[in-house]
């Protein structure tokens, strides 16, 4: 609804500029309160666990291999094509985004980006890539050579997954959280992981996931303690000064 009355802003705002309106009504209607996204990703464990025990098909693991470690979004993914691969750069170049509703441009402007493709994501497109005939250009499709119907993907491998894996219910966007909580505890920049999510700075990752990483940077207070705990035993020694920690 929300996205409904910003369009039908907008469309209203042009007419009053034109002269054709005196003012815009949209304007005085307020947009619903909209709840903060749940940010529920998976564990390193439960990655496993989901893409072990979860999946039963080699291409839905290769899928959602991409999916855990790319930080693409769904619809960014599903809408990924062979010709947005730069195999040479190990890049992805994320152009377009598929929905329930057809295929669009991505979220936002900053979401039209390039994407460092990890190791792991390299291996999984090009296992795609071999086991794919490539009729299709889409890189993930379905039998008919289009793209995939995220509805389907939720509702047939997703959920089911979870529940063989005896993982809890979540949405199938905690793939993105989850790339970004497991990039963070493994010491990468805030700045590369918003890089790749396509964030115009780090501040929305230090907002949406800082309290999933409990020691980022020792932000837990062991850093200060050990440099106070440094500099009582160099002042015991007469040494003044508090040592730089790199």
């Amino acid at each position: 609804m929300n996205i409904i009355l910003k369009v039908l802003r907008q469309s209203l705002d042009r007419a009053v500029a034109k002269g054709w309106l005196p003012d815009n009504p949209a304007r005085k209607i307020d947009l619903l309160r909209e709840d903060k996204p749940e940010i529920n990703p998976l564990s390193v464990a439960e990655v496993k666990a989901f893409l072990g025990k979860g999946l039963q098909e080699e291409e839905d693991r290769r899928y959602f291999r991409v999916a855990f470690f790319s930080g693409l979004r769904p619809g960014e993914e599903i809408g990924l094509q062979w010709d947005d691969i730069d195999w040479q750069r190990k890049m992805l170049l994320v152009r377009r985004s598929v929905s329930r509703f057809g295929t669009g441009p991505t979220k936002t402007v900053e979401s039209k980006r390039t994407v460092q493709m990890l190791a792991l994501v390299e291996r999984a497109l090009r296992g795609q890539r071999a086991a794919s005939p490539l009729r299709s250009p889409w890189v993930f499709s379905n039998r008919d050579g289009g793209p995939l119907d995220i509805t389907n993907l939720r509702k047939r491998v997703w959920r089911p997954a979870l529940r063989r894996a005896k993982l809890r219910a979540r949405t199938l966007y905690q793939t993105r959280h989850t790339f970004a909580t497991l990039m963070l505890e493994l010491g990468e920049s805030p700045g590369w992981v918003a890089t790749q999510l396509g964030h115009t700075n780090a501040e929305m990752v230090y907002r949406r996931y800082h309290r999933f990483i409990p020691n980022l940077r020792g932000r837990d207070g062991a850093l200060a303690a050990k440099g106070l705990a440094d500099e009582v035993t160099r002042r015991s020694q007469g040494v003044t000064g508090l040592p730089v920690t790199p």
